[in-house]
């Protein structure tokens, strides 16, 4: 993590979810062992540049990117690759129309496609892009996230994680992301089983006993079951 150049990470199963994307890290991530070509997934927390002005450089490299010409219709290379899954890139409203502009203005051509959702604070437009602009030839449209009861619940959900997030206070809008895992088969929760435990003065090594899958009986007669295995 560098607070510095605004960039953390995450590897989930081989993937990589980059947390920020200041100007300084594609050198750190040339300097570190994750592999640039795993970032499936970007999460901008606030559109300051030392967390986004590294965004634009990292998806080009990301997407083979490449100078084009106007009207340039014929260039090979705007042929985009339409079998490999699109980078996702989740942030604050502006996130899409400065990406858009970006790659717009220097008339950048990507040889894979990306997409923006925007979580919405309360006072900004529902729907819309913030941008005059239309759409980049390798941008799918993104959703637009609305705030539920003061957070944004599932942003994105799989059987193994779920993204969800919430207002952080800031001189310009800011979002916090918090990631949670979904249980593993076979391990357990004290928190499930300490109470019961210490309520009835069972000795503790119940513990591992419930932690290898077994049931036990306590002094009062509750039976605790360790988690399936």
């Amino acid at each position: 993590m560098s607070r510095k150049s605004g960039i953390g990470s995450m590897d989930l199963a081989g993937d990589v979810w980059l947390f920020d994307c200041g100007e300084a890290t594609q050198h750190q991530l040339q300097k570190s062992v994750l592999r640039m070509g795993k970032i499936k997934k970007i999460f901008i927390t606030h559109t300051h540049g030392d967390h986004i002005f590294g965004l634009v450089p990292l998806i080009s490299t990301l997407a083979n990117g490449a100078g084009g010409a106007v009207g340039d219709v014929g260039d090979p290379r705007l042929q985009t690759q339409l079998d490999i899954d699109p980078l996702e890139i989740y942030g604050p409203l502006g996130t899409r129309a400065y990406v858009r502009a970006s790659l717009t203005y220097t008339h950048s051509v990507l040889a894979r496609q990306y997409v923006v959702h925007e979580l919405r604070f309360p006072d900004d437009p529902p729907d819309g892009d913030n941008s005059s602009l239309p759409i980049h030839t390798s941008e799918i449209p993104g959703r637009n996230i609305p705030q539920v009861d003061g957070v944004w619940r599932n942003i994105f959900r799989d059987d193994a994680v779920a993204v969800c997030a919430g207002p952080i206070l800031h001189s310009v809008p800011c979002v916090g992301y918090v990631i949670t895992e979904a249980p593993i088969p076979g391990k357990m929760d004290p928190k499930k089983y300490i109470p019961d435990i210490k309520r009835t003065k069972a000795p503790m090594t119940c513990m591992s006993r419930l932690q290898q899958g077994q049931s036990i009986e306590l002094p009062d007669g509750t039976v605790l079951h360790g988690p399936p295995r």
